[in-house]
Order: structure tokens, then C-alpha cells, then sequence
């Protein structure tokens, strides 16, 4: 049977699998590394252009769970009993108040909440 020993972490080489191959097989010509590369900076969208893509996809057969927390899409997951056993719906979460907030605010702000559910 054949036995494999593992190696300690200090031992293993741990490189991206292009470098690696390169490594291993000398035969392999590699592109030179050009330092020239321009990033694409990529633009958000515009508010027209989500709206445009939300109102897309919520004509689908099956409607992507993003919109459950998208303003005028949330109304149809939103369940028509009002149930105390159902929890509340995510939208009600929202707070524009706290979108400039610190960490700690936020984190303050999750804690109450989440201390006032209860499974």
C-alpha cells in the first residue's frame, strides 16, 4: 500500500497554479509580466438602471430573492395574514438614518433587534 507523509506547513509552497505549473514543467513559456495594465473602472448604476433591472427580473416565472428587500417589489412577499407567528418583513428593518453609521452603532442597532426576536 502506498503511504503519503504529510509535510509540515512550513515545508509546502504555497503559489498560484500558473506559477506552479511553471515551476514544474521549464517547457511551458509563460507571458512576461507587463506592469502596463490599466484597471477598468466600473461605473454604479444609475438609479434608472436598476430600477429598469429590478422591474426585469421581477417579470420572471420565479422571482430572485433579492427583491424581497427591494421597496416596491417587497409588497408581493410580503404575506397577507397578519399572523403573529409570522415574523415581520425585512423592509420593516430598514433605517435611512443609519446608513452613515459607525460600526459600533450598527452593531448596537442589531443587537436590540435582534433581541427582540424570538424563534
Amino acid at each position: 500500500m502506498f503511504q503519503v507523509t504529510p509535510a509540515c506547513v512550513s515545508d509546502i509552497k504555497f503559489v498560484q497554479p500558473c506559477n506552479k505549473k511553471i515551476c514544474l514543467d521549464p517547457g511551458i513559456s509563460a507571458p512576461a509580466p507587463t506592469s502596463n495594465h490599466k484597471r477598468s473602472v466600473i461605473k454604479s448604476p444609475s438609479s434608472e438602471e436598476l430600477d429598469g433591472f429590478f422591474s426585469k427580473i421581477s417579470k420572471a416565472e420565479k422571482k430572485p430573492a433579492i427583491l424581497k428587500i427591494v421597496g416596491p417589489y417587497a409588497e408581493e412577499f410580503i404575506p397577507r395574514l397578519n399572523s403573529a407567528s409570522l415574523p415581520s418583513p425585512m423592509m420593516d428593518l430598514y433605517n435611512p438614518e443609519l446608513l452613515h453609521s459607525d460600526y459600533l452603532s450598527l452593531l448596537n442597532e442589531c443587537e436590540a433587534i435582534a433581541s427582540d426576536l424570538s424563534v
